[in-house]
C-alpha cells in the first residue's frame, strides 16, 4: 500500500507535532507500506524559513528513506492568533498545489490534525487521487482555540464547527488520541464505527535501562538533590499546558515537603 503522510509539522523541525508524524512515517514504513510525507518548509520556532530550505516553493529531501516534499508557507515570529491563521491557511494551499508535484498512485492519504486546515488539504487531495482519506485527530479544533480564549467570534466559531464536521464525515476513517475524543467526534456521525482509538505511544527499548542516577543528577545539575524523589515536566511549554499550575503544586510539595521523625 502507498500511503501519503499530510503533516503539516515535520523534522527537521522539533517539538510534539513534528515527532509523532515522524512516528508515523517509521510506523507505517516499518509495517511494510511505501510511505511519502507533504510538510511545511521548517519556520519553528524561529518563525523564519530555515536558511537551508529556502528559495523556490518546494524543496525535496530524503529523511530516514522516507521521501519528503516540504512547501513553503507563511511564517512569522509573531506568534499572535492572525499570524497562525495565516500560516495554517498558506499550508492548505500549498500543500494542495505540492502535491501535484507527486507522481504515482496513492491509495490513502493520512492526515494529521491539528492545524485543521490541514485536514482541509488531505480531503481535496484524496479525493483528486481517487484515494481514501484517514483523518487523525490529535486535538479537538477549533474546541481548544475556543477554550483558550484565542477564537471568540461567533461567526468564526460556527464556520470553523461546520468545517470540523464536514471533515470528519468526509473521511473514510478518524483516528483520535483519547476514548473522549473518540466520543466527541462518534457523536456527529451516522456511522460511529469509522472512529478508532489510536493512543500515543512509547518504544519500551528506549527506557529499558535506568542507567546511573548519580551520573544523571549531575548532568542535571541537582547533584545536591540527595535522595529526594526528582519530578520532570518534559511536554511541551505553551499557552494549552498550564504550567502555572505546576509551579504552584512545586511550590506547595517544596513547602509541605514531609520531615523525617526526630531521632532518624
Amino acid at each position: 500500500m502507498r500511503v501519503l503522510l499530510v503533516a503539516q509539522y515535520f523534522p527537521p523541525e522539533t517539538g510534539g507535532p513534528p515527532n509523532r508524524a515522524a512516528s508515523l512515517a517509521r510506523g507505517i514504513r516499518a509495517a511494510g507500506h511505501e510511505v511519502c510525507v507533504l510538510a511545511e518548509k521548517p519556520s519553528h520556532p524561529e518563525g523564519r524559513i530555515h536558511p537551508e530550505y529556502r528559495g523556490g516553493f518546494a524543496a525535496r529531501r530524503i529523511w530516514e528513506d522516507v521521501p519528503v516534499l516540504y512547501v513553503w508557507v507563511f511564517a512569522t515570529p509573531r506568534k499572535v492568533f492572525w499570524a497562525r491563521v495565516a500560516n495554517h491557511v498558506s499550508f492548505m494551499l500549498a500543500a494542495f498545489v505540492g502535491s501535484l508535484r507527486l507522481r504515482g498512485r496513492f491509495d490513502v492519504v493520512l492526515t494529521t490534525s491539528p492545524p485543521l486546515f490541514a485536514g482541509v488539504a488531505g480531503w481535496a487531495i484524496a479525493r483528486t487521487r481517487r484515494a481514501a482519506h484517514v483523518l487523525d485527530v490529535r486535538d479537538l479544533w477549533p474546541d481548544v482555540a475556543v477554550a483558550l480564549g484565542e477564537l471568540r467570534n461567533p461567526v468564526s466559531i460556527r464556520l470553523s464547527k461546520s468545517l470540523e464536521r464536514a471533515l470528519y464525515r468526509s473521511a473514510a476513517a478518524v483516528t483520535a488520541v483519547t476514548a473522549s475524543f473518540c466520543e466527541t467526534i462518534a457523536a456527529s456521525l451516522s456511522s460511529p464505527e469509522r472512529v478508532h482509538l489510536v493512543r500515543n505511544g512509547s518504544h519500551p527499548g528506549l527506557f529499558g535501562g535506568r542507567g546511573d542516577a548519580i551520573d544523571a543528577r549531575r548532568r542535571l545539575g541537582i547533584a545536591d538533590s540527595g535522595n529526594r524523589f526528582v519530578v520532570a515536566y518534559v511536554g511541551n511549554l505553551g499557552i494549552a499546558q498550564g504550567l502555572d499550575h505546576l509551579v504552584a503544586d512545586a511550590g506547595r510539595v517544596g513547602v509541605h515537603q514531609p520531615q523525617p521523625p526526630a531521632g532518624r
